[in-house]
C-alpha cells in the first residue's frame, strides 16, 4: 500500500515530537535525515537509535527511507568523493536496522554548478558511473536500493536524465529513483511527460510547495503524477518535502491524505 510519509526534522528537530505531530497528521512512515536531535545520522548512538525504535513502536510507525548525502559532492574530486561515500555502511547499517532497503542518495554535481543550468549529464555521464557502479555493486551485496533523487545542482535532474543513469549502470535492482516531480518541472519535464520515464524505477516519490504545480486538480499536477503511479500499482512513499515548519508540514500531510482517500 502506498505510504503517506514525512522528513523527521522537516517536522521537529526532537524525534518523539516529529512523529507524535506526524502520526497525529495521518502519517505513520517517516524519512530519516540528518539534523536530529542536531546530529548527523551517521552520529547517532547505539542508544539514540534504540530510543528511535521504542518511539516508532509506541506511536506504530515505522522508517520508509534513510536519506543520506551520498553524491552531494563534486563527481571530478576523487577525493571529496571518497570522504562523502564513507559514510554509506553506516546508512545501510540504520536502513537494515530500521527495516527499510531504501537508502536516498545524489547523482553527483559538477565544480561551479550553477542550479538549473543546461543539462551538463552527458559529458560527465562516464564519471557519475564509474562514482555510483561500486556503490550500487555494495547495495546489491547488502539488499537495499539506492534511490537517486535530483536537486537543482545535480548532473542529473529529471526523470529522464535519472533513467538515463540507471541504464548506464546496467538497471541494477539495487538502484531507482526519489521521483522529485518539482525539481523535474523546474528543469522543462512536466508530470505528465516525465512519468514515462519515472515509470517502473521509482521508489519514493517527494510533494513539494510550488504555487505553479498544485497538488490536486486538472492540468499538470502531482494528482497526474500520482494517478498514474497508483494505476501501475505503485506501493512507495509519498514524502512531502520542505514545507518549512511543523504546522505547513502537517497541513501538506492531510491534503496529500485526502488526495490518496479520493483517488
Amino acid at each position: 500500500m502506498t505510504e503517506l510519509a514525512y522528513i523527521a526534522p522537516e517536522m521537529a528537530d526532537d524525534f518523539e515530537e516529529s512523529v507524535r505531530l506526524g502520526v497525529e497528521a495521518g502519517a505513520r512512515s517517516v524519512a530519516l535525515r540528518s539534523r536530529l536531535w542536531g546530529k548527523n545520522l551517521e552520529d547517532l548512538s547505539a542508544a539514540d537509535v534504540d530510543r528511535m525504535k521504542a518511539i516508532l513502536a509506541q506511536h506504530g510507525a515505522s522508517v520508509s527511507a534513510v536519506y543520506s548525502a551520498v553524491g552531494k559532492c563534486s563527481v571530478e574530486d576523487p577525493q571529496e568523493v571518497a570522504r562523502n561515500v564513507a559514510s554509506l555502511p553506516r546508512m545501510i547499517e540504520l536502513a537494515h536496522t530500521f527495516g527499510t532497503d531504501l537508502i536516498r542518495v545524489f547523482p553527483f554535481q559538477r565544480k561551479g554548478v550553477v542550479e538549473y543550468e543546461p543539462s551538463r549529464l552527458d559529458e560527465h555521464l562516464d564519471l557519475v558511473v564509474d562514482r555510483c557502479a561500486p556503490l550500487v555493486r555494495r547495495a546489491e551485496a547488502e539488499g537495499v536500493v539506492l534511490c537517486l533523487e535530483a536537486v537543482g545542482s545535480t548532473l542529473a535532474r529529471t526523470a529522464q536524465e535519472l533513467r538515463h543513469v540507471l541504464q548506464a549502470l546496467g538497471d541494477s535492482p539495487a538502484a531507482g529513483i526519489v521521483w522529485e516531480i518539482d525539481v523535474a518541472w523546474r528543469a522543462g519535464e512536466p508530470p505528465r511527460q516525465g512519468y514515462g520515464y519515472a515509470r517502473g524505477i521509482t521508489r519514493d516519490v517527494h510533494v513539494k510547495p510550488n504555487p505553479e504545480l498544485p497538488l490536486a486538480g486538472a492540468g499538470e499536477t502531482y494528482e497526474t503524477a500520482i494517478r498514474a503511479l497508483l494505476a501501475d500499482g505503485y506501493q512507495g512513499p509519498l514524502t512531502v518535502e520542505h514545507w518549512r515548519g511543523a504546522d505547513n508540514t502537517m497541513s501538506a500531510l492531510r491534503q496529500l491524505g485526502a488526495l490518496l482517500a479520493r483517488l
